[in-house]
């Protein structure tokens, strides 16, 4: 996640292999509850990972929860 932004984030990166069907994402958001004393909006975003990785494993990789 990103750091130094108290009421905004962006979480950039990769799954898979980058040579091989790279799966690019990018979440973000502005105007949040302030983050240091707010953690909802981090546990969000990872939750929302957690829900995007489960669906490009079921996708690409053929596996399942």
């Amino acid at each position: 996640m990103t750091g130094g932004l108290p009421t905004a984030t962006i979480n950039i990166g990769i799954m898979g292999m980058f040579n091989e069907l790279p799966f690019l994402y990018v979440i973000g958001g502005k105007d949040l509850p302030e983050r240091v004393h707010n953690i909802e909006v981090d546990e969000t975003i990872a939750t929302a990972l957690k829900y995007i990785y489960k669906a490009y494993s079921e996708s690409m990789l053929g596996v399942s929860d």
